[in-house]
């Protein structure tokens, strides 16, 4: 499953106070299976002191993203640079 997938390449070797960027730039649907995914993710990386970035989101999922409360969760950048940006001063 895409939790296990995503875990496996961001999550299980992330440092403590370590930040994962997420992008979003190829996602076409966003719905709330695929926001529980995110939402445990960020549980996981926020239980290692960690933060979870988000960026580029098209205007569809956006949409549905920001109805789904998305952006009181997460801090969500324009683009990939200003995400990657953004870790770096966020890094222990």
């Amino acid at each position: 499953p895409l939790f296990h997938e995503i875990h496996a390449a961001a999550v299980a070797d992330l440092p403590p106070g370590g930040v994962v960027v997420l992008n979003f730039e190829l996602v076409e649907e966003y719905r709330t299976a695929f926001q529980r995914v995110v939402v445990r993710v960020r549980e996981d990386v926020e239980a290692k002191g960690g933060r979870v970035l988000l960026c580029a989101l098209p205007a569809f999922p956006r949409e549905v993203f920001d109805k789904l409360q998305g952006p009181k969760l997460f801090d969500v950048y324009t683009t990939e640079s200003a995400a990657l940006a953004a870790a770096k001063g966020l890094r222990k």
